[in-house]
């Protein structure tokens, strides 16, 4: 008719909800925490519309990953596992494989600085990826699917602990009494220890194959 109603409500089965008048005859009704699909139709005293449908799209959501920290074997050093903790601290050459546990996502983006990786999908909403840590570096994770093909990234850092070379310090000395008899003494030191250390000799202006003697390492 051409009468403009006084009151309009929503009504969603549950509940009836008053429609905010905006202006003379424009009203409006904000939903809020809406997580599932809700059909509705508006009321006034004398009037009730068809059935409204309010579909909800699936939001792409990363709700967990685990991240194994595989150290480089010279470290003798079991693998670590780390939950949901996505910055982290390895010595140089660490293997990182992530495994990233997702809802409603289509892909998942690994971002290492300007560089984008799509990931493997290991099984239905299980995405994987694998880095071998060689320097510093930050990235971020992010899902996405058709509804929502740009969502918020998390963002994270890797800080590597270089593997420095080993450092040895040589003293030589000559026998007062043996002319062709020399002694070698030294020092060595490396940030993650020895297994194992060997001396190479041969006689000066020979032509001989150079001769390896293994030497015991004092620890103490």
């Amino acid at each position: 008719g051409e009468e403009l109603p006084a009151t309009i409500f929503l009504d969603d089965g549950y509940f009836q909800y008053k429609l905010n008048e905006t202006k003379p005859g424009e009203y409006e009704h904000v939903f809020s925490g809406i997580n599932t699909d809700s059909y509705f139709h508006l009321k006034t005293v004398d009037y009730s519309s068809r059935q409204y449908h309010l579909r909800v799209l699936p939001k792409p959501v990363i709700f967990s990953f685990d991240i194994e920290l595989r150290y480089p074997a010279y470290l003798n050093t079991q693998v670590e596992v780390v939950v949901n903790s996505g910055d982290l601290v390895v010595p140089e050459g660490t293997e990182i494989p992530w495994k990233i546990y997702t809802r409603d996502a289509d892909r998942v983006v690994f971002k290492k600085e300007n560089a984008m990786q799509f990931l493997k999908l290991e099984k239905e909403n299980i995405f994987v990826y694998q880095e071998t840590a060689r320097q510093n570096f930050y990235y971020s994770l992010s899902a996405s699917n058709e509804f929502v093909p740009v969502a918020d990234s998390m963002s994270f850092s890797v800080q590597v602990i270089p593997d420095e070379f080993p450092t040895i310090t040589i003293e030589e000395a000559s026998s007062e009494y043996f002319y062709d008899l020399t002694y070698v003494k030294g020092l060595i030191a490396d940030d993650y220890g020895f297994q194992s250390l060997d001396f190479y000799y041969r006689k000066e202006k020979a032509e001989e194959e150079w001769q390896k003697v293994e030497v015991k390492i004092d620890r103490s």
